[in-house]
């Protein structure tokens, strides 16, 4: 066997090692799932949108742009990190999200990442939060913003570790069974108290009910949306108790114009 045949052969024989040890190193990462998870989610990004109250266009506008863009940012929604969108809703038995996928792993290795997938999440995500976002206000007879919370928190779109909550709402919690911050937040006292009081009371009487009491690692960010109707509810009230209301988790208020 002449030299020019030999590298020809050490050149071939190569290549299918390397074809070989590709197809090894695939077969051995976990698979993409039909929610474009890979393997175990990263962590678990949740965001909540209080539709019961129709929003002005301007405020329409603004909640769909923020939304979308905390999802393709890296800082707040990494690779293979899983999101899953709720809507507000006082029937607790029907607590189910409208998106649930994983941001895809995208980049590296051509062989285990599809670069056109993060395109296809993108753009499934924007059509599907239009639409949502497009549909008639919720005829709530109540606002249970934490007890829809505390239901969610006992599913597994929200149990890994590495956690994060985003909030679109007028953040006026009111539920029979708890505490109606429309009455709690105009009594007469200082904010502060009336804030506590009203926290006081939605954990008495949800005593029964397991509560989100979250960790301080967790991120929660609360987006506003403003009731100009509703002037009269005092705002640092409601901000004292929401800041207290998840445990150890420190929110960021962001209010919407």
């Amino acid at each position: 066997m002449d030299r020019g045949t030999r590298l020809r052969y050490t050149i071939s024989a190569s290549f299918m090692l390397l074809l070989l040890l590709a197809a090894i190193f695939v077969g051995e990462q976990p698979k993409q799932s039909s929610n474009l998870c890979t393997g175990v989610p990263g962590g678990n990004v949740v965001i909540l949108i209080d539709g019961s109250v129709k929003n002005n266009e301007s405020t329409h506008v603004e909640i769909k742009s923020r939304i979308e863009k905390i999802v393709n940012d890296d800082s707040k929604v990494k690779p293979n990190d899983r999101v899953s969108v709720f809507l507000l809703s006082d029937d607790l038995t029907k607590i189910k999200p409208i998106f649930d996928f994983c941001r895809p792993l995208t980049g590296g290795n051509p062989l285990i990442t599809n670069p056109e997938v993060q395109n296809a999440f993108s753009s499934y995500f924007k059509n599907q939060l239009a639409i949502e976002l497009t549909k008639k206000s919720n005829a709530l007879q109540s606002t249970p913003i934490m007890e829809v919370l505390s239901t969610i928190g006992r599913t597994n779109n929200y149990n890994d570790n590495r956690r994060s909550l985003f909030i679109f709402s007028d953040l006026l919690q009111n539920h029979k069974n708890s505490v109606n911050l429309y009455k709690s937040c105009t009594v007469n006292g200082s904010s502060l108290e009336n804030a506590q009081i009203a926290l006081s009371t939605y954990r008495n009487n949800s005593s029964a009910y397991p509560q989100l009491i979250l960790n301080r690692n967790v991120y929660v960010e609360l987006h506003q949306i403003p009731r100009p109707e509703r002037k009269n509810i005092q705002q640092s009230c409601i901000t004292t108790f929401w800041q207290d209301a998840f445990g150890q988790a420190t929110p960021t208020f962001i209010p919407l114009p």
